[in-house]
């Protein structure tokens, strides 16, 4: 039995080393760079063009949500602007069109226009066959 352990001992050993070698040896393939000429990586190699197209794809397409999301923010900035803007000229006009202050504008203007003091008229017209 001890010679069957001896034999298992130094087959786990030459496993163990070959191992390390085997590790060491794709470790100085990936840091030379010789892994890109293999096999499995030529026939990989589709695939590889595929994954960083739908990269550019994905990259592109954020970019261009995130644009898009930039000039909604901004055009809802200018949307509060006008409206604001708006809110304060239609004021302004209501004010302004208020009958005392078109008159205080006639009188300082010296237009020579006055104040009505009858109530205007209707006028019938009969329509003429």
């Amino acid at each position: 039995m001890t010679e069957e352990t001896n034999k298992n001992i130094a087959e786990e050993t030459n496993k163990n080393i070959a191992e390390k070698t085997e590790n060491k040896r794709i470790v100085a393939n990936f840091l030379d760079g010789s892994f890109l000429t293999g096999t499995f990586f030529v026939k990989q190699m589709p695939f590889i063009f595929f994954c960083g197209f739908l990269s550019i794809i994905y990259i592109s397409n954020r970019n261009i949500a995130e644009k898009t999301l930039n000039n909604i923010t901004e055009m809802q900035r200018e949307v509060r602007e006008i409206r604001s803007e708006s809110i304060t000229i239609a004021s302004n006009l209501m004010f302004i069109s208020k009958q005392s202050e078109v008159y205080n504008l006639v009188q300082t203007k010296e237009l020579g226009l006055q104040e009505a003091t009858e109530p205007p008229k209707k006028l019938k017209v009969e329509k003429i066959d």
